[in-house]
């Protein structure tokens, strides 16, 4: 947690972690509604499954994405720490 910047550290975790989530929903649909369901006894793959799947690619990219940007926001936070003068 950055002291000169408590906001800004707060949105940082708030992003991994909504990233994080995201990207668990994401992967939950591309791994369990685009293959393995289509897979089951009596089930054919839909249009619907290929739906749920390219959503699931979505939310995996979307997960990722935030949580880059939550990492940015750390990358920034220890390159200004470490450029600062010391006193």
């Amino acid at each position: 947690m950055n002291k000169r910047f408590p906001l800004l550290s707060l949105v940082s975790v708030v992003l991994r972690a909504l990233g994080l989530l995201t990207t668990l929903v994401g992967l939950y649909y591309v791994l369990y509604e685009g293959i393995i369901e289509p897979n089951l006894p009596n089930h054919v793959f839909a249009p619907s499954d290929a739906t749920e799947m390219a959503g699931g690619f979505v939310g995996l990219l979307a997960g990722l994405a935030l949580i880059a940007f939550g990492e940015i926001i750390g990358v920034l936070f220890a390159i200004e720490a470490n450029t600062r003068p010391r006193s």
